[in-house]
């Protein structure tokens, strides 16, 4: 709309931007006279000074101001985010523990449906950094779900479904060849030790918080030969021989044969609850949605959680309102 008044003055009125963070605003600034219509376009100072004016008849006013709403509108609609889209894929910030079974899980429901999914594997703390940073990510999936309890206190999230649960164990080669029976044994001077590190991967964490109150983590934090970002790079160097032990997860060592736990007293009770939390957006998409609730069905998501290791929920049967 163009405000005019029966003075020779110019009357600023503004065509809101639908999208004012991606687009400039634009300023249509007209004046009437017996025979012409005098206008000014300029844009808003929050992106950058440009001006135009122009002399025209009044119906050629009218067209011009018709095509400048057309053409904001055109340009917002244009400059949508590829998250808005249906076709999208579906951005997972994955624990790298999850992986193995994410992995399979993505080949699933990529053949099934027909849709893309997109992990991007990191320590739970460093996608939750991300997250809060970027907001990027539709499905927020840590190692534990205390992270989960970090994101909703931020607001990055809005539902959480349950998964399954991993279990504390220290991964030596298969054998067990330096006879690690105790959590002393760690500390001997014959063993590498390594282990993830606990500001950022959940496995690191979870240890830190069992030990402490034994008072036996300072000792162990004292011995450890390196600190690892995740808890796979700290189980790869006890595969490829670099390290003799470490703390990890009985899910993660599924994936590799040549390894096998050791299970202390210390960790009977230490265990990790895997849940996925649906980042929170405005709206959230179906297919988001979706891929959800695939994860947390029994004979679908879930099957594949049992099979590599992980003791999965008693989730429901799949349903689904989408075909491929």
């Amino acid at each position: 709309m163009v405000a005019q008044n029966s003075r020779n003055s110019i009357e600023p009125c503004n065509i809101a931007n639908p999208n004012p963070v991606r687009q400039p605003d634009y300023m249509v600034c007209c004046r009437r006279t017996a025979s012409y219509s005098e206008c000014v376009i300029r844009h808003s100072e929050s992106s950058y000074r440009s001006q135009t004016e122009f002399r025209m008849p009044k119906p050629l006013s009218l067209i011009l101001i018709t095509l400048t709403l057309a053409a904001v509108l055109s340009a917002a609609l244009s400059s949508k985010e590829p998250a808005d889209r249906s076709d999208a894929p579906i951005v997972v910030l994955c624990a790298a523990s999850n992986r193995g079974v994410m992995e399979a899980i993505r080949q699933d429901y990529e053949q099934e449906f027909g849709r893309s999914v997109l992990p991007e594997y990191g320590a739970s703390q460093t996608l939750l950094s991300t997250l809060e940073v970027t907001r990027t990510g539709d499905l927020y999936l840590p190692a534990d779900d205390s992270y989960l309890g970090m994101a909703l206190q931020k607001g990055l999230i809005e539902e959480v479904l349950p998964l399954a649960r991993m279990h504390l164990v220290v991964g030596v080669k298969r054998g067990n060849p330096l006879r690690i029976q105790e959590l002393e044994d760690l500390r001997r001077p014959d063993v590498r030790f390594v282990q993830a590190n606990p500001d950022a991967a959940a496995v690191g964490m979870l240890t830190r918080q069992i030990l402490q109150p034994l008072e036996k983590w300072e000792s162990l934090a004292n011995r450890t030969t390196t600190f690892r970002s995740t808890v796979t790079e700290a189980t790869n160097d006890v595969k490829i021989g670099a390290a003799d032990a470490t703390i990890t997860y009985d899910a993660v060592l599924h994936l590799y044969p040549d390894l096998e736990p050791v299970r202390l007293p210390e960790f009977e009770i230490a265990w990790a609850d895997v849940r996925v939390g649906i980042v929170k957006r405005q709206p959230v998409r179906e297919e988001v949605l979706h891929f959800a609730r695939y994860l947390g069905a029994k004979d679908r998501g879930l099957r594949r959680y049992a099979e590599l290791g992980f003791t999965p929920v008693d989730g429901p049967q799949w349903e689904s309102k989408f075909r491929k």
